[in-house]
């Protein structure tokens, strides 16, 4: 039986029992596109998303191991939105589209809420159910590190979303390169079946993009 599946990463718990993160408004710039290797660009950017900065310090996504592509360093994960500009007015909606455009009006700039990962521990579903088909399978996974994908091709993927899961096969203790480190198994109800799709996984960044971050392996 699969699990319920759930999108992106959630806020899962702080390192100091904080039940509610710290939450940070950035820019998006202008004709920002929210692409994913091997895709397509025109995506929505969807809260759960991981994202980074660009050159210009605007919010773009963090891409994963998705078409053999070598993971971006993650800033944090979407949280929420400002308002943006449609063309004729302020808007206000439960996604940020790609290619909003506002020219130099700082007035109608894209706002996007992200949590750094830094703040704590978050949960994602896994991609794949032979990696591991038991809660003790799981389990021996922990304190390993393992990439992150956008997978935004998959079938089972929301309309012109990214799709981030946890690229489980990819685990290793020793791989520094690797987005994520597993920190434990969920204990979330949802957790109905390990050998079904979507099994959620408590992570912390191994490759994040904030100065102090130096990833590590076992």
């Amino acid at each position: 039986m699969d699990n319920v599946k759930r999108y992106g990463f959630r806020w899962a718990r702080g390192y100091n029992r904080n039940s509610h993160p710290d939450v940070f408004e950035l820019p998006v710039t202008s004709g920002t596109n929210f692409t994913v290797s091997g895709f397509g660009t025109n995506l929505n950017l969807n809260v759960g998303d991981p994202v980074r900065l660009d050159v210009s310090g605007g919010v773009v996504l963090a891409g994963g191991n998705e078409n053999a592509a070598t993971s971006q360093a993650p800033w944090g994960v979407v949280m929420g939105f400002g308002p943006y500009f449609n063309g004729g007015r302020m808007v206000r909606g439960t996604v940020l589209p790609s290619g909003v455009t506002y020219g130099n009006s700082i007035d109608r700039q894209s706002k996007v809420l992200v949590t750094p990962f830094s703040e704590g521990i978050w949960e994602i579903d896994v991609n794949d159910i032979v990696t591991a088909t038991t809660l003790l399978g799981y389990q021996a996974l922990v304190g390993e590190n393992c990439d992150h994908q956008l997978a935004a091709a998959a079938a089972t993927a929301p309309g012109f979303s990214a799709n981030p899961v946890l690229a489980i096969a990819t685990h290793n203790p020793a791989t520094t390169t690797l987005s994520m480190r597993i920190f434990g198994v969920s204990q979330t109800f949802e957790n109905q079946d390990y050998a079904g799709q979507w099994v959620k996984m408590l992570v912390t960044v191994n490759k994040g993009a904030e100065a102090f971050y130096t990833n590590v392996g076992t």
